[in-house]
């Protein structure tokens, strides 16, 4: 395994003082003294190599305030990040000692397990113990369910609650005297630290709370995560592939029909797990050592960030590459079939039965 994309040395934890913290489109942000953004608060996705690329839409570049009004009727209302500097001696704001900061989880359920817990690798050592709590600006509905999660695994419950502190209920300006804000653990397509291993084994701690060790001669269990009731990135022969797999000794799971403990706990028991490209794949990140995994994927989406994840994990992983050319941008509303005249239904039997007697 090519290990280039698996770096032992440790990310660093930047500090801010006198800072803002304010809701924005797209969840909290920090901002200086001065109302102007601190790119390092703004980078929610990784970027390829070493280093995040901070990513905003300039259509999210709205942050929600209250005005501070002296006859005592404040307004709330959405302003252009550009408009703060010139609103910070109006601004209602409450105060905050100190504040662990975490990027907000995205909504989608790939990357919040990816970026979304790229910066929880302090609280693996026990965080840091001036901090009045740590924060995570959820934004999303959709991801409340795998954040609880995430809290849940770090001890970090009470401090859950403080996404709600943003609600349009609640202040929405913090003035912060002291904002920790960790360096990722991982950049998507990129860069994958050998901490994030620790990450991922407090989720499976959490999640897998008895940990039975498979007994001699009982047989293997073997899944497939089908992406047939997802409804985007269509395989229109999934159902061929579901055939070919059951033969084969697995069972077919629809991680969207599980709770995200319920999918961990899965993946977790399993021995080999297989699936075609797409954001349930990540799940292999709580695969448990010496498992094997089998990543389908069309022409132009191999799923880089799948090899860092096996070399940190020690799992053994296949690539079954099919497809065709016409699937290499993989948009959402895509639709290809991945068996063809070179990857055809016999040659991924065979593949699968070889890998998995190795």
């Amino acid at each position: 395994m090519n290990s280039k994309f698996v770096i032992s040395s440790p990310p660093a934890v930047n500090i801010f003082y006198n800072c803002y913290l304010v809701k924005t489109k797209n969840g909290f942000r920090v901002f200086d003294k001065n109302l102007n953004p601190i790119s390092v608060s703004l980078t929610y996705r990784g970027g390829a190599g070493y280093r995040s690329i901070p990513v905003i839409r300039e259509k999210d570049k709205l942050a929600y305030v209250e005005i501070c009004s002296p006859r005592g009727s404040n307004t709330k209302k959405w302003v252009e990040w550009s408009e703060l500097p010139n609103l910070k001696n109006k601004l209602c704001t409450k105060k905050i000692d100190s504040l662990f900061f975490m990027l907000p989880l995205h909504n989608e359920f790939g990357h919040a397990l990816t970026e979304g817990l790229s910066r929880f690798w302090p609280l693996v050592f026990g965080g840091l113990p001036d901090v009045q709590f740590v924060f995570n600006g959820v934004y999303s509905d959709k991801n409340k369910e795998i954040a609880k999660v995430f809290w849940k695994a770090f001890g970090q419950e009470d401090s859950f609650e403080a996404k709600n502190l943003g609600s349009n209920n609640h202040l929405c300006v913090f003035k912060v005297d002291k904002i920790y804000i960790p360096e990722p653990g991982l950049h998507l397509c990129g860069v994958y630290n050998e901490v994030m291993g620790d990450v991922w084994e407090s989720i499976v701690a959490s999640c897998v709370p008895s940990r039975s060790t498979q007994k001699s001669g009982e047989a293997q269990k073997r899944i497939y995560l089908s992406r047939r009731k997802v409804g985007k990135r269509v395989c229109l022969d999934e159902d061929v592939l579901e055939s070919i797999f059951i033969k084969n000794g697995f069972e077919v799971v629809f991680p969207e029909m599980l709770s995200f403990e319920e999918q961990v706990f899965l993946v977790n028991k399993s021995d080999v797990v297989a699936g075609l490209s797409g954001s349930a794949l990540h799940l292999s990140q709580f695969m448990k050592e010496r498992s094997k995994l089998i990543a389908l994927t069309p022409v132009g989406h191999v799923m880089p960030d799948l090899a860092p994840v096996s070399k940190i994990k020690n799992i053994d992983l296949l690539y079954l590459i099919g497809g065709d050319a016409d699937t290499a941008k993989y948009s959402k509303d895509a639709e290809f079939e991945f068996l063809d005249a070179a990857c055809t239904s016999d040659f991924v039997s065979k593949k699968i039965k070889s890998f998995i007697e190795e």
